[in-house]
């Protein structure tokens, strides 16, 4: 982890970590890069934007964990490493010998593409989830008998095909961020993890970001074939700022009620024990526990439970192509709706600058420059020359009231812009590069596909064909499961957004409205006499009148050069992570042991 400094731009394309050179790198022999999605980097501390397709030249490879330092139209700044892809040859090599070892065609048909070599490049995730060692070669037999699997690894697909729930959803809250020194100077944020159960059971623990990045990379290792949502970036710098604490703990809180609501995620160990472990032994056990699984890859789907002939034989192709077109749209149009949504923040911002600066301006005029002046009020702190004028003091008394009206109204736009709007922008990053988050699973299904046409072509008895194929329909379910709980959380999210949206936003317009017809009711003929019968009192917001001295600084002082904070939060040891004591009296085995278990009956 850096330390809690500041490093000028200049200084760090200096410096070099231990196997890198000792030298700068001359721009002529700087790797090239290329921007795999657009970037709008922070200039508070000094980010590089760039687009889609922008090269870019890397002046240094690593600054920090996902960052390194490039150079574009001669503007450095920091970049994270997964928005870029290098252009030089060294990744062309790799790219050689990989395709040299493993040939690869996914036209070719016959046994040998079949049961021949793992068709590494063309589907990575096809590989990599486990699919095509579960489609070859089905799983271990050692635990393959369904009698010594946990009923929290079975996974049940109904027609549809659909997951089928096995327990409720349940709320999680994030809250109460809280800053720790540890041993040394090592410092981080903690945050209060509250589940909320539909028995009205709940259950509060205490975690760090680096504790929802381990959760992240156990549930990954577990779940390759599942669309997992995207846990919010570690920031390199300005992590102690109070925004940038509330924007995580929103993100933080959007992301594990995500998990909340997948209907398979939802019942793993993992998350559970996340949700619930208060003890610094039990979580270093479960940790190893974890980390020595068995049930992931093809094991994982040698435990999916599924109607047979639940999907068209060809994988339904179709679909998944609908699906795919659908995504992509949404990466086109989301980014829009999100500018749009800042444009819609920025018309209450400026409301609220509006209406502070219509009140401050009649507050002016009829309280004088200064507060206490009696350059335009008299002795009764009426706006008027005449003493003892009950006319001017009815008048003023109102038009007082009218101004700090509008300062509520202005109060109620930044509450609105800070609590709905910002927040509803936030929640549009979760469908912004949709289409990335779901390719893993387009790769799965693509090589199923070709698994599934080459076992077509097969002849003989030597080779199983039907096995091959009904495995094959075992992956399709699973990737059609996937895709419609895609559909059915975009419709939850948008819809449940929308109608908070609107709400919200007819609270605001009737909160505003009684506070006019408040301010007009006290020019109403009874209201408005009895506003002369006592002095006029200074309104709270005079004191925004007054002057304030001119700060001028000595010509001898330099400007000071932008500079970016060197910490970062990295993922540090989880083996410190409570102070031992429990959040909640409710046990943790009581919790989970009655949620109950099994599909539901239809």
């Amino acid at each position: 982890m850096l330390e809690d400094s500041k490093l000028n731009i200049e200084e760090v394309s200096k410096e070099s970590e231990p196997s890198a050179p000792t030298t700068p790198v001359p721009s002529s022999n700087r790797r090239l890069a290329k921007g795999l999605y657009d970037f709008e980097g922070n200039a508070s501390y000094n980010e590089l934007c760039f687009s889609e397709g922008d090269e870019l030249s890397i002046v240094k490879d690593y600054v920090a964990d996902g960052w390194c330092l490039a150079e574009k139209d001669g503007v450095k700044g920091l970049v994270p490493t997964a928005y870029i892809e290098y252009l030089d040859s060294m990744g062309d090599d790799r790219e050689s010998n990989a395709s040299e070892e493993s040939p690869v065609s996914h036209l070719t048909s016959g046994r040998n593409s079949v049961f021949g070599k793992k068709q590494i490049n063309r589907f990575a995730y096809f590989v990599t989830s486990g699919a095509e060692e579960f489609i070859l070669k089905g799983t271990k037999e050692k635990i393959d008998p369904k009698d010594s699997v946990l009923e929290s690894d079975k996974h049940y697909i109904q027609s549809g095909p659909s997951w089928q729930e096995k327990t409720a959803e349940f709320v999680v809250e994030v809250h109460t961020p809280k800053k720790v020194r540890s041993t040394g100077t090592q410092e981080y944020i903690t945050y209060q993890i509250t589940s909320i159960f539909p028995n009205s059971i709940t259950v509060t623990v205490e975690r760090r970001y680096s504790q929802f990045v381990w959760l992240h990379d156990k549930l990954e290792q577990k779940f390759g074939p599942l669309i997992l949502p995207t846990l919010p970036g570690k920031q390199i710098s300005g992590r102690f700022h109070n925004d940038f604490i509330e924007r995580r703990r929103h993100a933080l809180e959007r992301y594990m009620n995500k998990l909340a609501r997948h209907p398979v995620v939802r019942y793993a160990e993992i998350l559970t024990h996340f949700l619930s472990c208060n003890d610094d032994h039990e979580w270093k056990h479960m940790d190893k526990k974890f980390s020595a699984d068995q049930m992931v890859g093809a094991a994982f789907y040698q435990h999916v439970y599924h109607p047979e002939f639940n999907v068209e034989e060809d994988g339904d192709v179709e679909s998944v192509e609908r699906f795919q077109h659908h995504i992509k749209a949404m990466d086109r149009y989301v980014p829009m709706l999100q500018e749009n949504f800042r444009s819609y923040t920025e018309a209450h911002t400026e409301m609220k600058n509006k209406y502070r600066a219509a009140s401050l301006g009649l507050l002016r005029i009829i309280t004088g420059t200064k507060a206490g002046s009696t350059d335009c009020v008299n002795e009764d702190g009426a706006w008027c020359w005449r003493e003892d004028c009950k006319e001017c003091l009815k008048l003023t008394k109102a038009i007082q009231m009218t101004t700090e009206t509008m300062q509520t109204i202005a109060d109620f736009h930044e509450t609105y812009v800070s609590d709905t709007l910002i927040e509803w922008e936030e929640s549009l990053k979760d469908y912004n590069g949709l289409n990335n988050l779901c390719l893993p699973l387009l790769d799965i299904h693509s090589g199923a596909v070709d698994k599934h046409t080459d076992a077509e072509e097969i002849e003989g008895d030597e080779i199983d064909a039907e096995t091959i194929k009904s495995r094959c329909e075992t992956v399709f379910n699973v990737v059609l499961a996937e895709m419609e709980n895609v559909h059915e959380q975009k419709i939850s999210d948008f819809k449940g957004n929308t109608i908070q949206l609107l709400d919200r936003e007819i609270e605001l317009h009737e909160k505003i409205l009684a506070q006019l017809k408040l301010a007009r009711g006290h020019f109403e003929e009874a209201e408005y006499n009895q506003l002369g019968e006592s002095p006029r009192e200074c309104s709270k917001y005079e004191k925004e009148l007054e002057e304030k001295p001119v700060v001028t600084r000595p010509a001898s002082v330099s400007s000071v050069s932008s500079v970016v904070g060197g910490v970062f939060d990295g993922v540090g040891s989880v083996g410190h992570f409570l102070k031992n004591k429990a959040r909640s009296s409710i046990v943790r085995s009581s919790v989970f042991s009655e949620w109950g278990w099994g599909p539901k009956t239809q």
